[in-house]
């Protein structure tokens, strides 16, 4: 009767410690996960910052088009559809800036922040000189805040390019 009792307390105190090895793996598992968690955050984070630069800098594009089609042929459909959209964008950028976290991001965003606001002020300024498609002063305008707009574009173009490869 002894010997098995002998034995009763060695399995009682292996499986004890069998418990608290699995217990212990358990609560290492979890730690990780949370470090695995944080990981896939951020990448995702990254990859749709990533996605809304490439929105960013395809709608800039596309009120590009419309702005040059403005000056060539007057108001038309898609002046109307993309001509109002430099708020958005404006609106996007901002929205941008408050999810990076990096100080060198927060800074290429400010610096996009602003050609946006002064892309934004050139549209309108073509806007207002290409209502009269006959007045050629206002043409020229037109045609010269146009040209500004353009190299502006091509300013946020290259930090739009320097940022998505950094969130890449």
């Amino acid at each position: 009767m002894s010997i098995q009792l002998k034995i009763a307390v060695r399995l009682i105190i292996s499986f004890g410690l069998l418990n608290i090895m699995i217990t212990c793996l358990n609560g290492y598992t979890i730690v990780q996960g949370q470090g695995t968690q944080t990981l896939v955050e951020a990448t995702l984070s990254a990859a749709q910052n990533e996605s809304k630069i490439h929105l960013i800098v395809e709608q800039i594009n596309k009120t590009r088009m419309a702005m040059w089609s403005l000056i060539a042929i007057g108001p038309n459909e898609d002046w109307e559809k993309e001509g109002g959209s430099a708020v958005k964008i404006e609106k996007d950028v901002q929205a941008l800036m408050a999810t990076v976290e990096t100080p060198e991001q927060k800074a290429a965003l400010k610096k996009m922040h602003k050609g946006v606001v002064q892309f934004k002020s050139a549209i309108d300024e073509v806007s207002k000189a290409s209502e009269d498609v006959t007045d050629m002063v206002a043409q020229a305008v037109a045609s010269d805040a146009a040209k500004r707009a353009n190299v502006i574009a091509q300013d946020i173009d290259h930090i739009a390019s320097s940022l998505a490869k950094e969130f890449a």
